[in-house]
């Protein structure tokens, strides 16, 4: 089961690299990725039924500050400039991942996540989705806009990376995100060890759930967040 993450991170990142491609190639490895995601992991989505939005509390976990980011055109903006004072899901990635419950798992529940935000009205002018590459030296601004584009991403989800150093650490450390490199015996690089974590940050810049394996369900986290807005009209 491992291999099928790997090779599929290894098809995404070469491709994203092949500045030569044709158009017509580029929209076949789209339409392929998009139904690799659906055979690979639907068949493990969670089969509980979340508490209706409302009927619960989502306390306070901690609030974060503001960091630098760098979008897929490479220009230079900041969590909050682009969160503004929307409630926010944010996903740490890199895209080489091959572990099967890591960052492919955790692409496929926002692309299932984007679809429903992005169909409703109201949702979509309040809830923006995140994902943001700690492999800063891999993930460039033209890598990530490839990995977007093969995911169908709208503006409602973006994704991102950093200048790496003590921008990356500051962002990582704020969100209690660990990550670890990799490398083997004779120093080559091999990725990355982390926890799977996608964040749900209020409209104040508060974190009210983490979710991991196991708890990450795009119907879990749209019932959160529709809990939240109702927050603001109690």
């Amino acid at each position: 089961m491992v291999l099928i993450p790997f090779l599929l991170s290894l098809f995404l990142f070469l491709t994203a690299c092949d500045k030569e491609k044709k158009k017509e190639t580029s929209l076949t490895y789209e339409v392929n990725i998009s139904k690799f995601l659906e055979q690979t992991y639907a068949p493990y989505l969670p089969r509980f039924e979340p508490p209706q939005p409302g009927t619960y509390q989502l306390p306070v976990i901690k609030c974060v500050s503001d960091h630098l980011l760098i979008d897929k055109t490479g220009g230079r903006l900041s969590l909050f400039s682009l969160k503004r004072d929307k409630i926010a899901v944010i996903s740490f990635i890199y895209i080489n991942c091959y572990d099967f419950y890591g960052c492919s798992m955790a692409n496929y529940y926002m692309s299932l996540l984007n679809k429903e935000v992005n169909t409703d009205k109201d949702l979509s002018k309040k809830v923006i989705l995140m994902s943001i590459s700690f492999d800063y030296e891999r993930d460039t601004p033209e890598v990530i806009r490839e990995y977007s584009r093969s995911l169908y991403t709208t503006p409602n989800w973006v994704f991102l990376t950093t200048e790496g150093g003590r921008e990356l650490e500051g962002l990582l450390s704020d969100f209690g995100q660990r990550v670890q490199k990799l490398y083997d015996e004779k120093g080559n690089w091999l990725g990355f060890r982390h926890t799977l974590k996608v964040y749900l940050v209020d409209k104040k810049n508060c974190i009210r759930n983490i979710y991991s394996i196991g708890m990450l369900y795009h119907k879990l986290v749209l019932n959160d967040i529709r809990t939240l807005l109702l927050e603001e009209v109690k």
